[in-house]
């Protein structure tokens, strides 16, 4: 059986005392091992230990659908194999085995235990693999199929032809490729491997008549096949291409997309609408506050002044009256008087500061949409073309960027959708404060499949100048649907 040339599906080292490389692996098998009832399977497990490092014993273990249990024992230099694998298990290498006659119960997890000494402590080293099991064609249904669909080519920006052949049942990339023979009779190897099929595209214009996928002679027995004669129904599948067909089809399917397109812009364009429908009924209601504070502000100073002048008046009287008597304590009450007056203005003129600034700070909001290109680069800014709201202008579209004004608690709202059709690209965006990530959005594009958005959403309390945006994901270029992209963010309450 062929191996394939995958990493390894995972080491599990325990060192001791800040012991480095004492131990280590030689040799390991791929991921995954794929094996053939009725044949052998080899686990070449090895590794390679300093003199001063001791073997204790070696164990493997099996992990199956409805069993677990150990298949051998290797102590003192003796080989001990469970009765029930002894016939068919042998041991090789330090560490590695060979199973005869391969059953299809004998699909599982594989786990051989190194247990040393090292420095005077017990130390266990584990690598693990699976081993997949094929009586016949390994295919869902024992045959292959091969069909036709349309894909949209990001590279020709345009809808094509793509052939596939399957449906295998290899859990990672399997050791063969797969032949495609054209109506004009040429010959074309396919190694692209996904979700259980090869995949040929066809570059237009498209040559109609059949193409024929095949498994080359020399991995019949990789895929569990004996009969070697490239007609039998198990080795090779044709699909027949009609050149006016495909041209209906991907005109058809064009249409489709571009409806579709077409629905989700009304809709967003409806949603907008919507949204400026609240934020109009938002600062109507804060206008009418403002009116019914200015409102309170004059009644206070008309009744003050009224009571100002009566006093004036009561005060000019008793002056009158008794003016050599009273003249002194007239100018003590005129004194003090004064002074009410101007803690009442100073009072007023503080009730007016706070009601500017409430109302200016309560108008902190943005939202922006519109990316300005499709693609962007691991951990880059998105951007935006168009901010329909900007209050206080703390977002700038250029850089993608909302620098905090005050300090205070803030709603933060992103929608994105995925524009990659092929599904290598998905949108993948988080949210960003400063350099911590806060909230994130995925909206993957399966190949064939239909559009993907999605929303999230995020409060957080901020101070000043702190600097909050969307990235793309650190891990690969994400590829957006830049009409329906938007990003909104605004102040709840402010610390005073």
């Amino acid at each position: 059986m062929a191996f394939s040339t995958l990493n390894v599906l995972a080491v599990i080292c325990i060192f001791a005392c800040g012991t480095v490389r004492s131990f280590e692996w030689d040799t390991v098998p791929d991921p995954v091992v794929y094996a053939c009832a009725g044949k052998t399977a080899t686990f070449p497990w090895s590794f390679r230990a300093r003199p001063e490092v001791m073997l204790t014993d070696i164990h493997w273990v099996f992990e199956g659908s409805f069993v677990s249990e150990i298949l051998a024992s290797l102590t003192h230099n003796i080989f001990l194999p469970n009765p029930t694998f002894s016939p068919r298990l042998s041991h090789v290498t330090p560490a590695g085995l060979i199973m005869r006659d391969v059953t299809m119960a004998d699909e599982g997890k594989y786990t051989v235990e190194v247990n040393v000494v090292e420095e005077g402590s017990y130390v266990t080293h584990r690598h693990s693999v699976y081993m997949q099991v094929g009586d016949k064609l390994m295919t869902r249904d024992g045959t292959l199929k091969a069909k036709q669909d349309p894909l949209w080519d990001d590279t020709k920006d345009q809808w094509v032809i793509r052939l596939t052949c399957g449906f295998f049942t290899f859990s990672g990339q399997p050791p063969i490729y797969v032949e495609w023979t054209t109506p004009a009779g040429d010959t074309t190897q396919s190694k692209d491997y996904s979700n259980g099929h090869f995949h040929l595209t066809l570059p237009p214009p498209v040559e109609g008549g059949n193409y024929t996928c095949s498994i080359p002679e020399q991995f019949l027995p990789d895929v569990c096949v004996s009969d070697g004669r490239h007609g039998n129904k198990a080795v090779a599948a044709s699909v027949l291409v009609d050149e006016t067909k495909v041209r209906l089809t991907l005109l058809e399917v064009g249409h489709r997309v571009f409806e579709e397109e077409n629905r989700v812009i009304k809709e967003g364009y409806r949603v907008i609408k919507e949204e400026n429908i609240v934020l109009k009924e938002e600062m109507n209601d804060t206008q009418t506050q403002m009116a019914s504070l200015t409102h309170y502000v004059d009644a206070q100073n008309e009744h003050l002044t009224h009571y100002v002048d009566s006093k004036d008046e009561n005060m000019t009287q008793y002056v009158d009256a008794h003016s050599e008597e009273v003249m002194t304590n007239v100018r003590r009450f005129e004194d003090k008087m004064a002074e009410s007056v101007e803690m009442l203005e100073s009072d007023l003129s503080l009730l007016s500061f706070s009601f500017n600034e409430t109302s200016e700070k309560s108008r902190v909001q943005f939202y922006a949409r519109y990316l300005p290109k499709s693609c962007y680069s691991k951990g880059e800014a998105l951007t935006f073309d168009d901010t329909l709201t900007n209050h206080g202008e703390h977002f700038n579209a250029s850089t993608g960027f909302f620098t905090v004004p005050y300090n205070g608690t803030y709603a933060f709202l992103a929608t994105i959708g995925s524009w990659d059709r092929s599904g290598e690209y998905s949108a993948e965006v988080y949210l960003i404060v400063d350099e911590t990530r806060v909230a994130f959005g995925f909206a993957g594009y399966p190949q064939g499949g239909n559009w993907r958005m999605t929303s999230f959403n995020a409060v957080v309390r901020l101070t000043t100048n702190q600097k909050i945006s969307l990235k793309a994901s650190p891990r690969k270029k994400s590829c957006f649907w830049s009409f329906v992209v938007s990003f909104t963010g605004f102040l709840l309450t402010f610390d005073p």
